[in-house]
């Protein structure tokens, strides 16, 4: 099963799974549930995205194992985006797991699953400041932290609900949006020359810049460009229709 899904693109996973689902929920009398897409996180793990929060909960009840061959369904977690922390509180270069941990769980009355960076690589790894996920198996802890804001020691932060289906996601093997390179099925593409080869492998001049998308002199990943402004304008959409707390 493992094989077979790894050769498979996402949307191709989605309408498999889709129709295989039909016939488990009409004998279990659920009523139909509409999968919005699928994402692979890794090799070994499928995210299934739906429409709506209820149709999430539905498909967290079935018995995957049977579905897909020996699949299991990982714990939630329901995680919030503090923005602006500084290094003097939280410092993730310094600090231990459990040493923060400890001190969200102590100001704030929560339990804290773990802690991460918003953004893998950073852009000023020197900045005063940082962008963090907190990370929780409570739903009800999220949702504390969303409504009434999070205390790090003598400063007040506004917590989000971290949201990461509407970030930006472009492969770098064949540069197209909505999957990472790690589970990229098609020809590689170059980022900046646009040529069918690696973006590593490219050995052509700065001045033959060309972007796989539109053509422009600019690398398939720069800001400008119209596909992935589009790209952008699709996921503000897309979190417009989110809500800004977890469904109890």
């Amino acid at each position: 099963m493992r094989n077979m899904l790894s050769q498979m693109e996402e949307k191709a996973i989605a309408n498999c799974l889709q129709e295989n689902l039909q016939d488990r929920l009409v004998s279990e009398d659920i009523e139909d549930v509409k999968i919005r897409g699928i994402r692979k996180a890794t090799k070994d793990i499928l995210k299934i995205q739906c429409d709506t929060e209820e149709d999430a909960l539905t498909l967290k009840k079935l018995k995957w194992e049977t579905i897909l061959d020996g699949a299991t369904t990982m714990k939630t977690t329901h995680s919030i985006v503090l923005n602006g922390v500084s290094k003097q509180h939280i410092d993730l270069e310094t600090q231990s797991q459990e040493e923060i941990k400890a001190l969200l769980e102590q100001d704030n009355n929560i339990k804290v699953s773990r802690v991460t960076r918003l953004m893998r690589k950073v852009r000023n790894p020197n900045a005063p400041t940082q962008s963090l996920v907190a990370h929780m198996e409570s739903l009800e802890d999220a949702n504390y932290c969303i409504n009434n804001d999070v205390r790090i020691g003598h400063r007040i932060y506004t917590a989000e609900r971290y949201i990461p289906q509407c970030q930006i996601r472009q492969c770098f093997n064949c540069q197209g949006y909505g999957h990472k390179a790690e589970t990229c099925t098609r020809p590689p593409r170059c980022g900046k020359c646009a040529q069918e080869h690696e973006t590593r492998k490219c050995d052509r001049s700065p001045d033959k810049t060309s972007c796989v998308h539109c053509e422009g002199s600019h690398p398939a990943w720069h800001h400008e460009c119209p596909r992935r402004q589009k790209e952008h304008e699709r996921l503000e959409l897309l979190k417009a229709t989110i809500p800004h707390t977890f469904l109890c």
